[in-house]
C-alpha cells in the first residue's frame, strides 16, 4: 500500500472502538494529522487529553481549527508525500514548514494529489530524532536516526536541523536504543495495535508485518506519526504460528524471567520473557480449568489482577480460598506453624533439625570464628562417623541449598501478598510486589476463573466500603437482636408453664358449685355480677373499713364454703367413692405463698378471705366461657374453644396478682399509720 492509503487504513482501525470496552486503542497518541485525497481535506485524525482518537471526515474539517492548533514557534508542520518509482518501490519525501509557509501552504499553494498534513512533534532533547520499529510475530526491530544539530541553531537551515530518515548520511547518526523500558513499551504498542485490529475485524484481519515511526516528546510520551507498510495475513492459510522470539538484544537483557515494566502513563499488557527470549503466559493457564481453585468448568471468565488485589486487602477472600500447588503449600504450612527461622554462622549456613544435629552435629562443630578449631573438628567428625571428604563435602552442600532455598521460600509472605497471584505470576518478595502495585499495566493482567471465583474476588466492585462496613456491622446487629429474642422466648415459656401449673390447680377446685347447672338467665346475671366486681376495688374499700367488720365478713364465707362443701361430699357419698378434696384455705396460701411473706396471722386472714372470693368469681367465669364456648360449637372449632378459655384463665391471673399487690401496699400504709 502507498504511505497515504497505509496511514489512513491503520488510523482509521485504531480510531474504530473496541466492542468490549468502547474505547479506541490503548496506548496509542495518534499526532494530529489531516489526510488530503484529490488535493482537497478529506479525514482529520488527533488524539485528545484522555488518549482516546478522534476521527473527523470532510465537512468537519475546517482550515481555520487546523491553523490555530499547528500554531507554534520554529517548525510547524511537515508535508509527506510518496511517489511511485516502481510498482515495488515508494519514494518517500518530506518537507517542513514554519508557520509562515504553512499559512501559504493552507490558503494558497497548489496541493499535490495524495499527502499527509501533520503537526510537527518537538523532540525530548535538542535534537530532533525519529524511532523506526519492524514488528511481525517472530521478532521485533528497533532503529532510531538522530539529527546532529540542534533545533535552536539558526545558523543551520530547517532542514539540516530537523531532517531524520529524509535527509543525507552526514546529518545523521543513527544508534540502537539502550533503553529496556522504551524498546519494550514500543513493542508493546504494536502489540496493543495488532490485538485491537484483530478484535476490531472480528477475528478476520491479522497483522503479520508492519513499520511504524514513533517520536518521543518532552513529556516522555511515544506519538505515532505514519506507518509505510502493513502485510495482512491470508484468512484462508492455517499455517501454525511460531513462538513469539524478542531480537538478540533483549535475549541478553531478559534472562532473569524478570517481567518487563512499562511507564505508569500508557496502560499496557505485561509480558513474561524465558531464557530464549520468548514470550511467556501466566502460569496454570488450562483449557476449562480454574487458575483459583483448579476445577473443571465450561465457561471461564477474564479477572484483572487488580481486583485480586483490592479484595485481599479488603479481606472480601479468605487465604485457603485459592488452591495452591505442593511448594506454595508447603512453604505456607511452615509459615503457619511458625517454624524457627535458619540460623546464621560465620563458615556456614546451619537449620536447627535434631536428625541432622544427631549425625553429624554440624551446627556445634563449625560455631567457632576460628579456622583451624573448626578444621580440626571436621577430622573429628569423619572419623567418628566413618565418612570419606567427598561424602561429607556432598552432604554439607546439600545442606547449604536447602538452607538456600528454606531462606528464600521466607520471602514469601502470605499475610502480604494474595495467594493466587504467587500461584499465577510466581514467587515474588514483598519488594517486588509493592513496586510491581504501582505498575497499571500489571494490573491489567488477566487470569481465566469460573464463576464463583470471579464473583468472589469482584464483590469490591459490587459494594462500596461504606456499604460492606454497613452490612458487617447489620450482622453484628443481627446476632444480637437474636439472642435478645431467645431470652425472651425463654422467659415466655416459663411463664406459660407457671401459667399451666396454677391452671392445674384451678381445676382441682371440686367444692365450688358449678354454673353450668343453673339456666341461661342466671349464667349472664353471675357473668355480669362477677365483671362488675373485678372492675371495682373491692379490697381498698374492705381495708377502709373496720377489721371487725372485715373478721366477720370473712367468717361467713368461710361458713358459706364449708356448707356447700358438706352437702357435695353427702351427695358424692351415695354414688361414689370419697375422694381426696382439696380445701380452699389451703389452696389459697400455696397459691399466694411465692409472692409475699406472712408476718402475722392477722395480715394472712385478711388477705386469704377476699383472695377466695375473687378465686370463686374467676372460678365461675370461667365457668361461663366454658359453657359459651360449648354452645358455640357451629361456629368455632375446638382450637378456637381451648384458646378462648385459656387466654381468659390468664387475664383473671394476672388481675389476681396486681389486685394482691394493691392490697400489700394498703396494708403497709395502714400498719404505718397505726405506728
Amino acid at each position: 500500500m502507498k504511505l497515504g492509503t497505509c496511514t489512513e487504513w491503520l488510523f482509521f482501525h485504531i480510531w474504530k472502538k473496541n466492542p468490549k470496552t468502547g474505547h479506541s486503542c490503548d496506548g496509542i497518541f495518534v499526532a494530529d494529522s489531516v489526510i488530503y485525497r484529490w488535493a482537497q481535506p478529506y479525514f482529520r485524525y488527533f488524539t485528545i487529553q484522555d488518549g482516546q482518537v478522534i476521527r473527523k471526515t470532510k465537512e468537519r474539517v475546517f482550515i481555520d481549527q487546523v491553523e490555530s492548533s499547528f500554531k507554534q514557534e520554529n517548525t510547524a508542520a511537515q508535508l509527506i508525500t510518496s511517489q511511485m518509482q516502481n510498482k515495488q518501490q515508494e519514494i518517500i519525501m518530506f518537507e517542513y514548514l514554519d508557520y509562515e509557509s504553512f499559512k501559504i501552504f493552507l490558503h494558497q499553494r497548489e496541493k499535490d494529489l495524495n499527502l499527509v498534513l501533520q503537526k510537527f512533534i518537538y523532540p525530548k532533547n535538542d535534537q530532533n530524532s525519529m524511532i523506526r520499529v519492524t514488528w511481525s510475530p517472530q521478532f521485533c526491530l528497533v532503529m532510531r536516526k538522530t539529527n546532529i544539530n540542534k533545533m535552536n541553531d539558526m545558523k543551520k537551515t530547517q532542514v539540516e536541523r530537523v531532517a531524520t530518515f529524509d535527509g543525507p548520511e552526514y546529518l545523521i547518526q543513527a544508534d540502537s536504543i539502550n533503553s529496556p523500558l522504551l524498546s519494550a513499551d514500543l513493542e508493546q504498542l504494536c502489540v496493543n495495535i495488532v490485538k485491537h485490529i484483530l478484535e476490531v475485524s472480528g477475528g478476520n484481519i491479522q497483522i503479520i508485518r508492519m513499520v511504524l515511526y514513533f517520536k518521543v516528546d518532552y513529556e516522555n510520551r511515544i506519538w505515532l506519526l505514519f506507518c509505510t507498510n502493513i502485510k495482512v495475513k491470508d484468512k484462508f492459510n492455517d499455517v501454525l504460528q511460531q513462538p513469539r522470539v524478542f531480537s538478540p538484544i533483549f535475549r541478553v537483557l531478559r534472562k532473569d524471567q524478570e517481567p518487563v515494566s512499562f511507564a505508569k502513563d500508557q496502560v499496557q499488557t505485561v509480558i513474561k520473557i524465558n531464557n530464549q527470549g520468548e514470550m511467556q503466559s501466566l502460569l496454570y493457564q488450562f483449557k476449562n480449568i480454574c487458575s483459583n481453585c483448579d476445577r473443571f468448568s465450561h465457561q471461564l471468565y477474564q479477572l484483572k489482577l487488580q481486583f485480586i488485589i483490592e479484595s485481599f486487602k479488603q479481606n472480601l477472600v479468605k487465604k485457603d480460598f485459592t488452591r495452591l500447588p505442593e511448594e506454595l503449600e508447603k512453604i505456607k504450612q511452615k509459615q503457619d506453624l511458625q517454624i524457627p527461622k535458619v540460623t546464621y554462622n560465620r563458615n556456614i549456613k546451619m537449620r536447627q533439625k535434631q536428625n541432622l544435629k544427631e549425625e553429624f552435629e554440624v551446627q556445634n562443630e563449625f560455631q567457632n570464628d576460628n579456622q583451624a578449631t573448626a578444621i580440626l573438628m571436621e577430622k573429628k567428625k569423619i572419623c567418628q562417623n566413618k565418612l570419606t571428604e567427598d561424602e561429607l563435602y556432598t552432604q554439607i552442600k546439600e545442606l547449604v541449598q536447602l538452607l538456600n532455598d528454606e531462606q528464600e521460600d521466607q520471602k514469601f509472605n502470605f499475610n502480604h501478598i494474595p495467594p493466587l497471584i504467587l500461584k499465577v505470576w510466581g514467587k515474588i518478595n514483598e519488594e517486588k510486589y509493592q513496586q510491581l502495585q504501582h505498575n497499571q499495566s500489571w494490573k491489567d493482567l488477566t487470569t481465566q476463573v469460573c464463576l464463583d471465583c470471579f464473583l468472589q474476588y469482584t464483590q469490591c466492585c459490587e459494594q462500596t466500603l461504606f456499604e460492606r462496613k454497613a452490612e458487617i456491622m447489620s450482622q453484628k446487629l443481627r446476632k444480637i437482636v437474636n439472642a435478645k429474642e431467645e431470652n425472651e422466648k425463654e422467659k415466655l415459656l416459663l411463664s406459660t408453664t407457671n401459667l399451666n401449673v396454677n391452671r392445674t390447680t384451678f381445676n382441682q377446685l371440686p367444692n365450688l358449685p358449678s354454673i353450668s347447672e343453673l339456666p341461661l338467665e342466671k349464667q349472664k346475671r353471675m357473668s355480669r355480677k362477677s365483671q362488675n366486681i373485678t372492675n371495682q376495688e373491692i379490697g381498698t374499700k374492705q381495708l377502709e373499713q373496720t377489721p371487725q367488720k372485715v373478721l366477720q365478713t370473712s367468717d361467713q364465707t368461710t361458713k358459706k364454703l364449708q356448707q356447700t362443701h358438706q352437702s357435695k361430699l353427702s351427695n358424692q357419698s351415695n354414688q361414689q367413692h370419697p375422694q381426696n378434696v382439696i380445701p380452699s384455705t389451703t389452696l389459697s396460701n400455696k397459691y399466694f405463698q411465692l409472692q409475699r411473706q406472712s408476718s402475722s396471722k392477722i395480715n394472712q386472714m385478711k388477705i386469704k378471705i377476699p383472695s377466695t372470693q375473687r378465686i370463686y368469681l374467676n372460678k365461675q367465669g370461667l365457668n361461663m366461657s366454658a359453657n359459651k364456648s360449648m354452645q358455640s360449637k357451629s361456629s368455632r372449632s375446638t382450637l378456637d374453644q381451648s384458646k378462648v378459655s385459656f387466654d381468659f384463665m390468664i387475664n383473671t391471673v394476672t388481675q389476681l396478682k396486681r389486685k394482691l399487690e394493691e392490697l400489700e401496699q394498703d396494708e403497709r400504709q395502714l400498719e404505718q399509720e397505726k405506728l
